[in-house]
């Protein structure tokens, strides 16, 4: 689109600027102001305090796509990560995040050692970020099994664990002809594994009726254990919002 030219892509670094309550700095004519070497080349951005920063710190919740495509971007990651200090091998190393006139909001996830969680669809780009991060940091991997085989769902489960994964992410029945991979004895078997549960992705309260408890529970008891969700990707975070302030 024609209104699309010109305008900024945002990067990882200009993402963790704004969780620490920060913006991106501008010029007179909107454009952002830069720091350059003596060549003239891009060094990094400069960021700003945001005046309309509410106190909250939230993490960041980074997805990895293409490995195959862009060799070597988990160490990239990494690094960006680390210098930035959002990531650190030493917990204690990591950065303490201020808060404006030291007011902290409701949200401070990005002062926790879990301020970012990664992800990805790729079984390899998993053992990459196994192999970058030296120390364990809850990583994400993203599912789909159409076989309804309990034996496949096992190595899915399997490998996630092998390679680090903390958190498993099946899909829901979001699409027409696009079936769950989140029915009850799946989600009783991601239980039994220990690793946490972010589905994908909720479009209606529907959606987060069938899979949130108590409704998922026949027993109508409710209950974390009768919860088939810890976490949940929507595209309508307004619905998501007034869903979990109205319903639970």
């Amino acid at each position: 689109r024609a209104s699309f030219v010109g305008l900024d892509i945002l990067t990882l670094e200009d993402v963790l600027a704004i969780a620490e309550g920060k913006r991106i700095k501008r010029d007179a004519n909107g454009k952002r102001v830069v720091n350059r070497d003596a060549e003239g080349k891009y060094v990094s951005t400069v960021y700003e305090p945001d005046p309309a920063d509410n106190g909250n710190r939230p993490g960041v919740y980074i997805e990895t796509k293409a490995p195959y495509l862009f060799a070597g971007m988990e160490k990239a990651l990494h690094d960006c990560l680390e210098k930035n200090g959002w990531y650190a091998d030493n917990i204690n190393d990591m950065k303490k995040i201020a808060y404006k006139d030291g007011k902290k909001g409701e949200v401070d996830i990005a002062n926790t050692p879990a301020r970012i969680i990664l992800q990805t669809f790729s079984p390899s780009g998993l053992q990459n970020i196994k192999a970058a991060f030296p120390r364990l940091i809850p990583t994400l991997f993203l599912c789909y099994d159409f076989s309804g085989s309990p034996v496949n769902y096992a190595e899915l489960i399997n490998f996630a664990i092998e390679n680090g994964a903390t958190i498993f992410g099946p899909n829901i029945d979001y699409i027409t002809g696009y079936p769950t991979s989140l029915t009850p004895w799946q989600g009783d078997m991601i239980r039994r594994s220990g690793l946490d549960i972010h589905a994908w992705s909720f479009n209606t309260q529907e959606q987060y009726f069938n899979y949130t408890a108590p409704w998922c529970d026949p027993q109508k008891e409710g209950g974390a254990d009768k919860n088939y969700l810890d976490g949940s990707f929507t595209n309508l975070t307004d619905l998501a919002l007034r869903f979990y302030k109205e319903s639970l």
